[in-house]
């Protein structure tokens, strides 16, 4: 039981690097065309910084729920199939990565 499990952790550490590989040669692509532009004598605008201005929330903030949302983090503590969701990412933080050749992507 314990190969078998070996061999699906395996294949979804496959899976989940041949993802992440594919968002970053796709963002590459994305990017490749993008130049940076000439710098604007004077600074930027009074008005163009309010045009991007109002399009950005009054606070900045990082990506998903901040840890301060208590609610949202209690309904996942109660959850029982996120329970060992931290376990197991704490375990992941103790194995270093494989090492691949430098051909591989």
């Amino acid at each position: 039981m314990q190969s078998a499990n070996f061999r699906i952790c395996a294949k979804t550490s496959k899976l989940r690097m041949m993802t992440i590989t594919a968002m970053f040669a796709l963002l590459g692509l994305g990017m490749s065309h993008v130049t940076q532009g000439e710098p604007i004598a004077g600074g930027v605008p009074a008005e163009r910084i309010a045009h991007w201005a109002k399009h950005l929330p009054p606070q900045p903030s990082g990506v998903g729920v901040p840890i301060s949302r208590r609610d949202v983090w209690d309904v996942f503590a109660r959850d029982k199939d996120f329970r060992s969701v931290i376990g197991q990412a704490e375990d992941e933080l103790k194995r270093p990565l494989p090492r691949r050749p430098t051909n591989f992507i």
